[in-house]
């Protein structure tokens, strides 16, 4: 399962761990606060199961068959000190 160990790579797409505001997952939601919107690669989190994203004004939802283990990965990642 590509999910698994790709927990950076996700972050990075995302725009890295100072992009991030916030993130939370509701179903196969997972909503996200980023700083800077641009930074997102859209294209390339679709290989990571990310099936659609909702743009708004202050945050993007990405939406996605693996939410739950999606979320789970990033926010160990992201509790982690660098």
């Amino acid at each position: 399962n590509k999910v698994v160990d790709n927990s950076n790579e996700i972050i990075s797409l995302l725009g890295g761990k100072a992009n991030i505001v916030s993130i939370n997952q509701v179903g196969s939601r997972i909503n996200l606060e980023l700083v800077d919107d641009s930074l997102l690669d859209l294209e390339g989190l679709k290989q990571y199961g990310i099936t659609n994203t909702i743009k708004m004004s202050s945050k993007i939802i990405l939406v996605c068959n693996e939410a739950s283990k999606i979320n789970d990965l990033l926010q160990k990642n992201l509790q982690k000190q660098d």
